[in-house]
């Protein structure tokens, strides 16, 4: 489904596309394929640079409508192909920069050209002048719903490359290209994906966030949800128990950049961007109203470069400001918690009040350490810290220290 100038176009998997102007639903035919001989079946569709453009199912062609009609089809002459290896058809499109279409097939990337001064008129109107490019010969995408574009890269999760990668444009050469897999790092969840189940997934793109929803382990449906920050270049947290099957954002009367999904319970859920200074559930609107809530965060695992040794994790300084209720700390050893939980008291900091006498500390002016003794983790592997707090409470910094060794480690 895709939004044109004054219409919705629909892919319903039967031949033609559904159109709704605003009023009534319509069917738009695209003619008769030249690879199957039946009726064209579109599997996905966008409005770009003035065409709607389909790609057909289980082939490997592009049609293009007449530009800023939707009407006018022509497949032999607004039409590309990408190659004759139909053993591996399209799955799915994305608009780029540059007049340029990503085209995906499951083991190959296309970047396919859109742009309407290169339509020939005579002897008749053709897109035979549009160059098509291979960006990769071994990594495709596995779901059209897994594309997203964030900024000048598009997202997708690929199966033949085991993993989520973006498609870019390299600043040397200005060439698109594959970038790295940037999915590594959750590389553990990617091979708990059910690939057999793989049509289920889908991925959002919430501002600076693709919101990847998957099926793991023997699942048939999404129940697990991973959240890749661009911005960042990291992975933000694994959402479990969703059971999602659809979403999108919305933007709409007076609710702008909410994202909403839906399980396969028919439950609907939404999200908005954390709010600051916002520590209690609101009652009509009425903060003042509201009963403070419990938050909770865990911190990544600590290895402290030691990927084959072990450590003896030996202390953590957290740092805390504009915090007024006690915090809980726990410690975790390998994922495993450890010892008895740390509370941290809210300290009386006052603000530095000029003229501020030299030299000062930075600590008395807003911000709260507490130091945590580690010794419970014993030997391990990573360590991490687990915060816990009900009521207004902020971390800025987490400090770890450890023992670690080149060599064997005396338990003892």
């Amino acid at each position: 489904m895709d939004q044109g100038l004054t219409a919705v176009y629909v892919c319903w998997g039967g031949p033609g596309l559904y159109k709704w102007n605003g009023i009534s639903w319509s069917t738009i035919s695209i003619g008769t394929s030249p690879v199957t001989g039946s009726a064209v079946i579109p599997s996905t569709v966008d409005y770009f640079a003035g065409s709607v453009t389909v790609t057909e199912q289980g082939t490997n062609l592009v049609y293009f409508s007449g530009l800023l009609t939707d009407t006018t089809w022509d497949v032999t002459n607004l039409s590309v192909q990408l190659d004759q290896f139909l053993q591996d058809s399209v799955v799915g499109m994305s608009p780029w920069q540059g007049f340029n279409i990503i085209v995906f097939k499951n083991t190959s990337t296309w970047s396919v050209a859109s742009n309407p001064t290169l339509i020939t008129t005579s002897p008749t109107i053709s897109r035979a002048n549009e160059p098509v490019n291979r960006i990769s010969n071994t990594i495709g995408c596995c779901n059209h719903r897994t594309i997203a574009q964030i900024d000048n890269d598009i997202l997708f999760l690929s199966e033949s490359g085991r993993g989520v990668y973006s498609v870019g444009q390299i600043a040397t050469n200005q060439q698109q290209a594959i970038k790295n897999n940037i999915s590594l790092a959750i590389k553990g969840y990617i091979d708990r994906i059910n690939w057999s189940a793989i049509s289920s997934a889908y991925a959002v793109a919430w501002d600076d966030l693709y919101i990847l929803h998957v099926p793991l382990d023997n699942s048939t449906t999404n129940n697990a949800t991973l959240v890749y920050c661009v911005s960042l270049g990291l992975w933000q947290g694994i959402w479990t128990g969703y059971n999602s099957t659809a979403g999108c954002r919305q933007d709409s009367g007076n609710v702008f950049n909410r994202y909403l999904y839906g399980d396969n319970q028919g439950n609907i859920f939404s999200h908005y961007h954390q709010q600051d200074l916002i520590y209690v559930d609101t009652v009509n609107g009425n903060l003042g109203a509201g009963v403070p809530f419990q938050s909770q965060i865990t911190s990544r695992g600590y290895r402290f470069d030691q990927e084959t040794n072990l450590i003896q994790p030996f202390n953590f300084v957290f740092e805390f400001v504009n915090t007024l209720v006690p915090v809980t700390v726990q410690l975790l050893a390998d994922e495993n918690l450890v010892g008895s939980s740390h509370t941290v008291n809210p300290a009386n900091v006052l603000g530095a009040v000029l003229p501020v006498t030299l030299p000062f500390i930075l600590a008395g002016g807003g911000v709260n350490k507490a130091a945590v003794s580690a010794r419970d983790c014993s030997i391990c592997s990573q360590a991490q810290a687990q915060l816990t707090g009900t009521g207004q409470w902020e971390i800025i910094k987490i400090s770890p220290s450890a023992w670690v060794s080149h060599g064997a480690i005396n338990a003892t």
